[in-house]
């Protein structure tokens, strides 16, 4: 395994905000970078510091970072944009169902030829519609990202 490929492995192990895992992954490339220095090879220097898995595990340890709690924020994340997405696109389904025909006025029982033009150049459903599909997109993001960490 080469140094790149390391600090790539690492860097998809950290559970923690990308500020502090830019500060690892410096103080990473500055071990690689010292002991290279001191004569070890990238694989000595590998060996040494053991498993990503493992060096990302303790490197959270000490900033006093909490694994399971981390998990069970980016789940609880993923659930609520699941839920965000289902509730919007439910409700711009039950707000499109409850709309008459567009050829219907009042209680007639015929068409009739008036037609009736929305004034607002978005029309209410097709925002929630919209914040649906985005919401839809975060939690496929936010799944995406917790399988890789895994």
């Amino acid at each position: 395994m080469s140094k790149e490929q390391y600090l790539k492995n690492v860097k998809n192990k950290l559970l923690i905000p990308r500020k502090q895992q830019s500060e690892i992954l410096r103080d990473l490339e500055e071990i690689f970078l010292s002991a290279a220095e001191h004569g070890e090879t990238e694989q000595q220097v590998i060996d040494r510091l053991g498993p990503p898995e493992d060096f990302a595990r303790d490197a959270e340890s000490q900033l006093g970072i909490d694994r399971k709690r981390c998990k069970f924020r980016m789940i609880l994340g993923i659930f609520s944009t699941i839920a965000i997405a289902l509730v919007s696109l439910l409700l711009t389904v039950w707000i499109y169902s409850l709309q008459p025909s567009p050829q219907i006025i009042g209680q007639s029982d015929s068409m009739t030829s008036i037609q009736i033009i929305s004034s607002s150049p978005l029309p209410i459903p097709l925002i929630i519609f919209l914040l649906g599909i985005a919401a839809l997109f975060i939690a496929l993001v936010l799944i995406i990202r917790y399988y890789r960490k895994k």
